[in-house]
């Protein structure tokens, strides 16, 4: 990721360099119970929906992308 303007400062003129970040993200293979609820707590204070109603599986979505 490249951010402008924020890196360490120009020598000898003004403004300041890019600041670059790697970003390493790593997704669990299994949850445990508490884990599943932590998590779903979480999105309800994102303002996301979590309920279990209507909840389409892999098969479900791939099917709908193609028909």
């Amino acid at each position: 990721v490249k951010i402008r303007s924020k890196g360490i400062p120009r020598v000898n003129s003004s403004g300041r360099g890019d600041l670059y970040a790697q970003l390493n993200v790593e997704i669990p293979k299994k949850l445990n119970d508490r884990q599943r609820e932590l998590l779903k707590r979480l999105a309800v204070e994102f303002g996301e929906d979590v309920s279990e109603a209507g909840k389409k599986t892999f098969r479900d979505k791939f099917k709908d992308a193609f028909n």
